[in-house]
């Protein structure tokens, strides 16, 4: 009698269990290796996905008051590997049910995903312990390994063909009449040099500009800034830059146009530059010093440099002073030193920690110089509230706004950037901002 009541109580403690499980999970259907589903669309098409194929999906993942992950970012195509999965219910077994044109939404629990999928040691700010995680997913390629690496091995052939077709015409657009070396270097000088040729160990002090055909910016350039020491017969950068400082003389500067051969290779430079591009520099070998020498300039230099910083500290409240006095700004500023200037005020509720929000923005310096907006390229920026990756400013503001309101904020360093040069923005260290602000969307 005892061991049927205790095997009746074991009975309804996991029957308790199992109804919390599938309340938590409500809607959705429970399949194999406790991976929980909606299927929207099944596909005609029977192949199924296995542990190692690579896959194509659109694929977007939040939790329920924040968008983490949204493939429309990348093209609105996702390519990955299909690795065994890290614990029960994982995204990973969810892939294994589908079959291209399929269309599912699984959920997870945000823990398991953020401590084993992750690996991470603690959870973010923004995610509530137990909380549940959602992955939409339309699948839209399985491939084997092979045929991936084919799939691969063609486009980067066909990258090939367009970067070397974007070489010659460069050459014939620019009537470069210099025949190449042996090399594949095409190497010009455009001011000559009266010193000796750089020697194994010597540290060359250059300045340079740094291209790729067809890329419309500059990937580097230090012509007004301070100079760049390279050590001569150390890797740096590509193998055709060292081959063209070898041939420049102290005082020289030379245009180096250098393929990908002896440049950048197949792989291509993260996501700013195409596999298989040529790189051209613009470098002038300004001096050639020891490293010694080098090391005590750079010394002083940073000396300099604090001293500077120093002052650029110092002076920052009068400069914000005056900018104030002369835009008659009448605001004013709260405990942490922000102006927050209210310009239109929108609509809706106020944004919270974890909510995804879009925004539009142009950075100023004092003197109202545009160094930078989202507006050019039409892009707003995306980010996580509360999730520590925008300036604290950002931080505060927005919290302030809602949806369609527009500001100006006048922010000083210490909500910024600080004593960090940003060179890409040309803001100094010890910067105050001024930033238009437009929060376009929230989304919970």
């Amino acid at each position: 009698m005892l061991k049927k009541l205790l095997f009746s109580v074991i009975v309804i403690g996991l029957l308790v269990v199992s109804c919390k499980q599938s309340g938590k999970f409500e809607g959705f259907t429970k399949g194999p290796n406790n991976v929980w589903y909606k299927a929207y669309t099944h596909s005609d098409d029977t192949s199924r996905v296995r542990f190692n194929n690579f896959v194509t999906a659109k694929m977007r993942y939040y939790l329920k008051d924040s968008v983490l992950f949204d493939s429309k970012e990348l093209d609105n195509k996702f390519v990955f590997p299909v690795i065994k999965p890290m614990f029960q219910g994982d995204i990973y077994n969810g892939i294994k049910l589908m079959s291209p044109g399929d269309s599912f939404t699984f959920a997870v629990v945000a823990d398991s995903f953020f401590y084993k999928t992750a690996n991470l040691k603690k959870l973010p700010d923004y995610v509530t312990p137990g909380e549940l995680m959602y992955f939409d997913i339309k699948l839209l390629k399985i491939q084997t390994q092979g045929q991936y690496k084919k799939s691969e091995n063609q486009k980067l052939q066909r990258e090939k063909v367009k970067q070397f077709k974007l070489l010659a015409d460069y050459v014939k657009e620019n009537n470069i009449t210099t025949k190449p070396l042996e090399s594949g270097l095409i190497y010009t000088t455009l001011q000559k040099g009266y010193g000796r040729q750089p020697r194994k160990g010597d540290m060359c002090q250059v300045f340079m500009k740094v291209k790729a055909i067809g890329v419309d910016y500059n990937l580097y350039n230090n012509f007004d800034k301070d100079p760049l020491f390279i050590e001569y017969g150390k890797a740096f950068d590509t193998p055709g830059l060292m081959q063209g400082l070898g041939l420049m003389h102290e005082g020289e500067k030379a245009r180096l146009i250098v393929p990908s051969n002896i440049g950048i290779g197949q792989d291509g430079k993260g996501g700013a530059v195409p596999p298989f591009s040529t790189i051209i520099y613009e470098i002038k070998l300004d001096k050639l010093k020891t490293k010694e020498e080098v090391k005590k300039m750079r010394k002083a230099q940073a000396q300099k440099n604090e001293k500077e910083k120093e002052a650029l500290k110092n002076a920052e409240p009068a400069k914000i002073a005056a900018y104030i006095k002369q835009h008659n700004i009448t605001v004013e500023p709260t405990a942490s030193g922000l102006y927050f200037i209210s310009e239109k005020e929108g609509i809706g509720a106020h944004p919270e920690i974890g909510n995804t929000l879009s925004v539009h923005y142009t950075l100023y310096n004092l003197k109202d110089e545009k160094l930078f907006s989202t507006l050019d390229n039409g892009r707003p920026f995306k980010f996580v509230l509360g999730s520590g990756t925008v300036i604290p400013a950002w931080e505060e503001a927005l919290p302030m706004m809602r949806k369609s309101g527009k500001a100006k904020l006048i922010i000083p360093s210490s909500l910024a950037y600080k004593g960090v040069e940003k060179r890409a923005f040309n803001i100094p260290p010890y910067s105050p901002l001024i930033i238009e602000l437009t929060l376009q969307d929230i989304t919970k």
